[in-house]
């Protein structure tokens, strides 16, 4: 009789499944239909394209499927729908459209900033970093570049002179977060030539946002301990910091050219000083995203030029001719056109920030004739869009700074 009853409850739950499934996998195409002219590949039933999360890289996975149709829709979640998209068209629609589609914090997000974004305001935040970004103030940055810049070239001859492999990456995480301590924070990190705990908070930060980012189910509760006690570490650091330079006498403060005096010296549009969590944001937003932003374009220019020596020559001689020398001026860097290219054409391969999410309000339609759902969760896909073949040719992916 138990044997009987466990299996009429197995085949009652498996029919019940089976009947889910075949509903989904209905109700899935019925949405792909609705959406007519919006590309959809076959998502698992109940657990949508999950599996591909973990069976392919994202970025070569949905570029084999821009490769036929540059908006697509997939599924994470049978209750989660994202729209890809890599026509700039879309994406501009997007940027002049902000109150129909808005930001999504991720837990990660959240934890940082809280869930309002200190970007709420963009306009009154450049205001604030402009004088931050002044010419003299940049030729200050040059001269902590150059310095800093000196210290990780004495690392790669050392390695080079013992034949041994080293982790760029690393190396320039370490240059970028030394040159970022003193032009953002007015504080010398050192971590060139020594370990830096403020360093190693930072990685697992960096490292702990991007799991937690890619978390499918957006509601799951947040149980990194890693992550947490690495929040409260930071903020001790950056509040600490805070507090050292609102106690400065105000002529020493009026002297300083780093970001974090100029923010302590500015005002609000109500002329009130900002609070230590706002500036706390703005640092924080500063420290990690530019520190990984620098080190990757680093990290992947170096990259693309050790693997295109023609081109690596090119720059050299244009470097040369223009009389750059061991003490390169942010004037010389202006008079570098190859450089830039060389500069922009890896970002364009390798950008920081491979996609920009944001979540639709409303129902809309996308400029490409695209149908937009309201809830939907809409993506730029910058890695894809940036090697479209519609845009870039049959090279896209190539690497030709003249282009």
């Amino acid at each position: 009789v138990m044997l009987w009853t466990l299996l009429t409850v197995l085949d009652l739950f498996l029919a019940i499944l089976i009947v889910v499934m075949v509903l989904h996998f209905i109700y899935t195409y019925v949405m792909i239909y609705r959406r007519g002219w919006i590309s959809g590949s076959i998502h698992f039933p109940l657990v949508g394209d999950l599996p591909y999360y973990y069976w392919k890289t994202e970025p070569s996975w949905a570029q084999e499927r821009f490769d036929s149709c540059g908006t697509n829709v997939f599924e994470t979640t049978p209750i989660a729908t994202k729209v890809l998209t890599v026509d700039p068209a879309n994406v501009h629609h997007f940027a002049q459209n902000p109150a129909n589609y808005v930001m999504r914090a991720s837990l990660a997000h959240q934890k940082l900033w809280g869930k309002d974004s200190i970007m709420a305001n963009e306009k009154e935040l450049e205001e604030v970093l402009l004088p931050w970004i002044q010419q003299a103030n940049l030729d200050k940055m040059a001269n902590f570049f150059r310095a800093k810049g000196q210290v990780a070239l004495s690392h790669f001859s050392e390695v080079a002179q013992r034949q041994q492999p080293i982790d760029v990456e690393k190396l320039f995480r370490k240059f970028s977060l030394d040159t970022f301590g003193l032009s953002v924070l007015g504080v010398e990190f050192n971590s060139l030539r020594q370990e830096v705990d403020f360093s190693k908070t930072l990685d697992i930060v960096v490292e702990e946002s991007q799991r937690l980012t890619n978390l499918t189910l957006p509601h799951m509760p947040l149980r990194s301990k890693p992550f947490q006690d690495a929040i409260i570490q930071l903020d001790d650091f950056l509040y600490r910091e805070i507090s050292k330079v609102k106690d400065l006498p105000p002529s020493e403060l009026q002297a300083r050219t780093d970001l974090l005096a100029i923010l302590v010296l500015s005002r609000d549009i109500n002329g009130l000083p900002y609070s230590d969590e706002w500036i706390r944001n703005v640092l924080c937003s500063i420290l990690i995203y530019g520190r990984e932003s620098m080190a990757s374009l680093l990290t992947w220019t170096l990259f693309r030029l050790a693997k295109h020596g023609h081109i690596q020559t090119q720059l050299f001689q244009e470097l040369q001719f223009i009389g750059i020398n061991e003490f390169p001026t942010h004037q010389h860097v202006m008079e570098a056109p190859f450089l830039g290219k060389v500069l922009k054409e890896a970002m364009r391969l390798h950008p920081s920030i491979p996609s920009v999410e944001r979540v639709a309000l409303n129902n809309d339609k996308l400029p490409d004739g695209s149908f937009i759902k309201a809830g939907d969760v809409v993506v730029a896909h910058l890695y894809c869009m940036h090697k479209y073949p519609k845009y870039w040719g049959r090279f896209g992916s190539d690497f030709i700074p003249n282009r």
